[in-house]
């Protein structure tokens, strides 16, 4: 492992609470002299503040997930006959799966704005 990535790791470790006191130690002497490091941390620090606080689900959201589960479980998976069927079929379905994906994407873009 080079410096750089000890001490990547080091700035890691020091977000999640497990540096030992003499880690803490040479981290801190470490971030004093390496500016790109300490930029580092400091967007660590950031994005875990980011992540730890809850969002709030959309209306509807357990709602939409399970009806969408519920139309691929109707599914019904069928050998094609020949490779043209297959293509429709893996068309049609995918057509299928698309909407649901758009709902995720929506659902994780309002839950991200929170």
């Amino acid at each position: 492992m080079s410096d750089k990535e000890y001490y990547e790791q080091l700035c890691s470790n020091s977000i999640d609470g497990t540096l030992t006191d003499s880690e803490r130690e040479k981290l801190e002497a470490h971030l004093a002299e390496c500016p790109s490091c300490a930029a580092l941390k400091q967007d660590l620090e950031q994005m875990h503040a980011l992540f730890s606080t809850e969002a709030a689900l959309p209306d509807g959201l357990h709602e939409k997930i399970m009806q969408c589960v519920e139309q691929e479980a109707k599914l019904r998976v069928v050998q094609p006959e020949s490779r043209r069927a297959g293509c429709q079929y893996s068309l049609w379905s995918r057509q299928r799966r698309s909407s649901c994906w758009r709902f995720w994407a929506a659902a994780w873009d309002r839950c991200s704005a929170w």
